[in-house]
């Protein structure tokens, strides 16, 4: 049988021991399963020929800027990891422009965006200190 392994995952420290296996495998039941999200990823994002357009344009404003890039710094352009990351995003917010409020999208580019950060190996910025002086308690004479 086909399913999550079990235990702790020691790169992502994630643990995967409540995970339900797959019971169904079957060809057959992936393409039923897949009928059915497709159809219900529908009603939010729309239709799939919407859903890619709206993808499309932005992924090519990206890569028309990569490529821009490319010819000052290399020869020919190559896929990194965090440009994967910033497609994946691009891919959510295409659908939350059809339904801001489906939370899941939401959540997905936020993780697409910690992803991007850790594989463009950009370091964690230190939490800002407060820069705004106190403000004045409340009934207090003005001078």
């Amino acid at each position: 049988m086909i399913g999550y392994r079990s235990g702790p995952s020691p790169k992502y420290g994630l643990d995967f021991a409540d995970a339900k296996p797959v019971e169904n495998h079957s060809r057959f039941d992936c393409l039923k399963q897949a009928s059915a999200a497709v159809t219900a990823r529908g009603d939010s994002y729309g239709t799939p020929e919407d859903n890619f357009r709206t993808t499309a344009a932005l992924w090519n404003a990206w890569l028309d800027q990569r490529v821009t890039n490319l010819n000052r710094t290399q020869a020919r352009l190559q896929f990194e990891p965090h440009d994967v990351a910033t497609l994946l995003a691009l891919l959510k917010l295409a659908r939350l422009a059809n339904d801001p409020k489906h939370a899941d999208s939401w959540v997905d580019l936020a993780g697409y965006a910690a992803c991007g950060m850790e594989t463009a190996r950009i370091p964690v910025p230190a939490p800002a200190a407060a820069t705004k002086p106190p403000m004045p308690a409340a009934n207090t004479p003005k001078e």
